[in-house]
C-alpha cells in the first residue's frame, strides 16, 4: 500500500475523493456494469461460489442482486430484517426471494441502552465516547478538542462545534444501531454459512464509505470482515438508468416520494433535509410517524436538536415537526 494511503484522516478523504471521481466521471453505465460484473466475477471465483447478496429493499441492493444474477444465478440473497424498514421495502425482498432473519432485538431497547443516531454516524461515535467516558480520558480530551495523548491536533478526531451541545443532551447518542441491526447479524450468518457478502454500498455516500473503499477497494479481502462491493464508485443516476433501461421491478416506497430508504426511526441527517423525511413519513405511514415519534421518543431528541441548531442560526429549519393528531393516525 503506497505512503499516501497511510496518511491523516483528512488528507485520506481528500486524495480518495479525486481518485474516487476520477473512476466515477470517467467510465459510461457500460463501462460500469462491465467493470461491476468483472468484481462479482472475481469475488465469486475467489470463495468458490460461497458468497450472497446482502438485500434491503433499497434501489442500489435492487441492482446489485439483478447484477450478481446475471453473473451467476446460484448466489442467494439474505435479507436481515430489524422490524424498522418500511413494509414496501420488506415485501421488495420477500417477492426476490430473499432469506430472511430476523432480529429478536426490540428497537426501543437498542435506543435505551446505545443511544439515538444522531447527526452522523461518526459524530455520533465521538459523542457516545464522550458520553460513556468515567472522567477525563485521553479519548474524551481529543473528541472535545481534537488533541491527542501526543499533543499532536487532527480536526477530523474532534466532534465540530455546532455538535458539541449533544455531549451535554438527556438522552443518550450512539451510531451502535446500524451495528446491533445489521453489522452484528451479517458477521453471525457469514460465521453460519460460510458465505462472503455483496454490499450495495456506494462511496459517494459519506467520508467513512468513501475511505473504506479508497484503503481496500471494491473487492475487501484483508479487512476483518471481507466485502465486495461492486457497486462503489456508480452514482444515484447510474442506479435509475440501470433500473429503467433493464426495467426492473422496485420497491414501491420510491412512487411515494422517497428519494432514500433504510430504517424508519433513523435520524442521521434529519439536519439535512430539515426533517422533511419525517413530514412524509407522517402522511404515507402516520401509524409507523407516531410509533417513532411517541413510543420511540425521536420527537424529544428532534425537537432538541432543531431547538440548539436552529437557536444558532446555523440553519434554516422550516415548518416544525407535524403533530399527528389520533383521529388520524386511526384513519389509515
Amino acid at each position: 500500500m503506497s505512503a499516501m494511503r497511510h496518511a491523516a484522516g483528512g488528507q485520506h478523504v481528500r486524495h480518495g475523493w479525486v481518485d474516487f471521481v476520477q473512476r466515477r466521471d470517467g467510465l459510461d453505465l457500460a463501462g460500469k456494469v462491465s467493470l461491476s460484473r468483472k468484481l462479482i466475477r472475481e469475488w465469486y471465483e475467489a470463495h468458490d461460489g460461497q458468497v450472497f447478496v446482502s438485500v434491503s429493499g433499497g434501489l442500489d441492493s435492487t441492482v446489485l442482486a439483478h447484477l450478481v444474477r446475471s453473473v451467476r444465478k446460484d448466489v442467494p440473497f439474505v435479507y436481515f430484517d430489524s422490524a424498522l424498514e418500511f413494509p414496501e421495502n420488506r415485501r421488495q425482498c420477500q417477492d426476490m426471494g430473499a432469506q430472511i432473519v430476523r432480529s429478536a432485538v426490540a428497537p426501543k431497547t437498542v435506543l435505551q441502552s446505545y443511544g439515538y443516531p444522531v447527526a452522523s454516524k461518526q459524530i455520533a461515535q465521538y459523542v457516545s465516547e464522550v458520553q460513556r467516558a468515567r472522567g477525563e480520558t485521553p479519548t474524551k480530551r481529543r473528541r472535545l478538542t481534537g488533541i491527542n495523548s501526543a499533543g499532536r491536533y487532527s480536526r477530523m478526531s474532534r466532534i465540530p462545534a455546532r455538535w458539541l451541545f449533544l455531549c451535554d443532551a438527556p438522552f443518550p447518542v450512539s451510531d451502535r444501531c446500524c451495528f446491533v441491526y445489521k453489522k452484528r447479524p451479517s458477521a453471525k450468518y457469514v460465521r453460519q454459512s460460510g458465505r462472503a457478502p455483496f454490499l450495495g454500498t456506494r462511496a459517494d455516500e459519506g467520508n467513512q464509505r468513501l475511505h473504506a473503499w479508497y484503503l481496500h477497494g471494491c473487492n475487501a479481502f484483508d479487512v476483518r470482515h471481507p466485502r465486495s462491493t461492486p457497486l462503489a464508485w456508480w452514482t444515484h443516476e447510474n442506479v435509475w438508468a440501470y433500473v429503467r433501461g433493464e426495467g426492473l421491478t422496485y420497491s414501491a416506497l420510491y412512487d411515494m416520494g422517497y428519494q432514500r430508504s433504510g430504517c424508519m426511526f433513523c435520524l442521521f441527517g434529519c439536519h439535512l433535509d430539515k426533517c422533511e423525511r419525517f413530514r412524509l413519513l407522517a402522511e404515507t405511514h402516520p401509524k409507523v410517524y407516531r410509533h417513532c415519534m411517541e413510543t420511540l421518543g425521536c420527537r424529544d431528541v428532534l425537537d432538541y436538536v432543531f431547538d440548539h441548531l436552529g437557536g444558532s442560526g446555523s440553519l434554516p429549519f422550516g415548518a416544525p415537526i407535524p403533530r399527528l393528531p389520533s383521529w388520524e393516525a386511526g384513519r389509515r
